[in-house]
């Protein structure tokens, strides 16, 4: 009887499965046989490092070696990392949080939150490189380590529950004491008045003691009421003490500003030159400015030179954007309060990285194409909306032994998960969750890198109803975002759909009829001048097939929009 009965539960589990087996084979999926951007370089001694959204820059040189982060925000992975041996050429490690136990990115966090403004230190006391960061309505602040960036192998989180605010930084004295810098607001005595606090580190337990310190407050000239003095950063220069910080907001007015003291704890006060960097004073912008400058961190060479990296914004109108704020690098000259130069050491020496009025300019070069993928592997700097739902619960990689970490972990080679590359493929499962819905939806995607730019792909999709989408995505929100691709009308008619979210009450959803829907080419094409003019082709023709009127991009830029990043263009494929 036992046996009668353990029988039949194995076959009552076998039939089962079969039937979450068949509706796993069941569910639709969207093919791409390739995904091509095409844009201009930067062309001038004033590069954008990396090209596209990667603000809030910080930077360490270790004997040789630099290294560069940024902010990531509700996007997944997290955190991307570059290494440098000589300052001008990059190359792109990976991401920090590449695991869904570093960064849990769940629904409904909104995609201006989670990862901001990361800094990296190195103790080497112990030989440990450290990051530090803030978790925007995700937990607060918490650091990770590792003794090796290149292998992308960091800690899990240590949070810190006794640091408030935000933009938290690490700085290790020569002396081995270690201390905590970060950002607050705790007592505000005008609108978007800031404070910078510091707080005593212990590298053996890893945890914060002693009193927190207010050592800026509110900003140079606090009589002014400044905006948002944020971002800190310390360096110890002979035996002064340097804290660094953004000032003004993060848009027009941005600008970057120092202090000097004694001691990490203070006191500081204003250094004679502020401030040291900004864009916020220039009349009449030029055909192609570099404006919102600010949020720097600074690094010494070898030789004993200086340089900064800080955040800029490349407008195509005098506010309007579709980088958001990208990454920058300039020299840095060290000068007297009389603003004659000086050696770092020099008594009353500053940093200065822009003298004041000083126009940023950048031109463009050759044509480039970029693409999502290539001989089987998805691009180093491709990403996904929040954490995947299928990464809540990851499946294993190629080696079928070891859970995946970063990109790996996003797309698979077995036919595995949301997204699998085979044979030069991508196929996408499509998901119920739309780019609206403050999910993760099965899209995948990269950084604009230019305000002009084409991108291409070519897709074999069946829809099954008016929901269901397969092509380009263009997501700056949940609340701002376009996708166009194949679809299915009221009757189930395949067609072409145009379907985009332009803010709180603009809801655009066209349609055209579509003769088949195998490998249909699809492109998007931006004119440099905030307007996207959709196109396809069927089968071997040459002649592109303009659908509906071009739309604006206003929505999809920080002006227009709800958020602060940049615009994400890619592939979605949902029912």
């Amino acid at each position: 009887m036992k046996k009668s009965l353990s029988l039949l539960l194995l076959l009552l589990l076998f039939s089962m499965s079969n039937v979450q087996w068949s509706k796993a084979i069941a569910q639709t999926q969207a093919v791409f046989d390739y995904a091509n951007y095409t844009a201009e370089t930067v062309d001038s001694k004033l590069m954008p490092i990396g090209g596209g959204c990667y603000p809030d820059p910080t930077i360490l040189r270790v004997g040789g070696d630099y290294y560069l982060a940024n902010s990531s925000f509700a996007y997944y992975p997290g955190i991307p990392i570059w290494h440098s041996t000589d300052l001008k050429h990059w190359k792109r490690l990976g991401y920090v949080l590449n695991r869904p136990s570093q960064l849990m990115l769940k629904d409904g966090v909104s995609i201006r939150d989670g990862i901001y403004a990361p800094h990296l230190s190195y103790n080497k006391k112990n030989g440990l490189f450290y990051l530090v960061v803030t978790n925007v309505r995700g937990g607060g602040n918490f650091y990770v380590t590792t003794n090796d960036p290149k292998k992308c192998q960091w800690s899990d989180p240590v949070w810190l529950e006794d640091i408030d605010g935000i933009d938290p930084s690490f700085f290790f004295d020569d002396d081995g004491k270690a201390y905590i810098l970060h950002s607050a607001w705790r007592d505000q005595h005008w609108k978007a008045h800031a404070d910078i606090w510091c707080k005593p580190f212990n590298p053996d337990t890893g945890r914060t003691y002693g009193e927190d310190r207010l050592i800026v407050y509110g900003g140079v000239d606090t009589l002014s009421h400044p905006k948002s003095l944020e971002g800190p950063h310390m360096y110890k220069v002979g035996n002064r003490y340097l804290v660094m910080c953004a000032e003004g907001g993060t848009e027009e007015g941005h600008s970057e500003v120092i202090f000097e003291g004694p001691s990490p704890m203070g006191p500081f006060k204003p250094c004679a030159i502020n401030p040291i960097l900004t864009q916020r004073d220039l009349d009449d912008a030029p055909m192609t400015p570099i404006t919102c400058t600010g949020h720097a961190d600074l690094v010494e060479t070898k030789g004993g030179d200086w340089y900064a990296v800080f955040l800029g914004v490349r407008p195509y109108d005098k506010y309007l954007d579709l980088m958001g704020r990208e990454t920058f690098i300039l020299p840095v000259k060290w000068v007297t309060p009389d603003g004659k130069s000086a050696k770092p050491t020099a008594e009353g020496a500053q940093p200065v990285i822009l003298p004041k009025k000083t126009r940023l300019e950048y031109r463009n070069g050759k044509e480039e194409t970029r693409t999502l993928w290539d001989d089987n592997d998805i691009a180093p700097d491709a990403f996904v909306i929040r954490t995947p739902i299928d990464l809540r619960s990851p499946f294993l990689g190629k080696d079928g032994k070891d859970v995946p970490t970063g990109l790996d972990a996003i797309v698979s080679h077995d036919g595995r998960g949301l997204f699998s590359l085979r044979k030069g493929e991508l196929t996408i499962t499509a998901s119920d969750k739309g780019p609206e819905d403050e999910s993760s939806p099965a899209a995948i995607g990269q950084w604009v890198t230019q305000n002009k730019f084409t991108y291409e792909t070519r897709v074999t999709f069946d829809p099954k109803d008016e929901n269901s989408l397969a092509g380009i995505l263009f997501f700056y929100s949940d609340k701002s975002n376009m996708q166009f691709g194949i679809s299915a009308d009221k009757d189930g008619t395949p067609c072409l759909r145009i379907r985009a979210s332009l803010g709180d009450f603009q809801v655009v959803s066209k349609t055209w009829k579509l003769k088949t829907t195998k490998k249909v080419r699809l492109r998007a094409s931006v004119d440099g001048k905030g307007h996207v003019y959709f196109s396809y082709l069927i089968g071997g023709g040459v002649a592109w097939r303009n659908v509906g009127m071009p739309l604006t991009l206003t929505q999809l830029t920080k002006k227009g929009g709800d958020c602060f990043t940049g615009l994400m263009v890619g592939l979605i494929a949902r029912e």
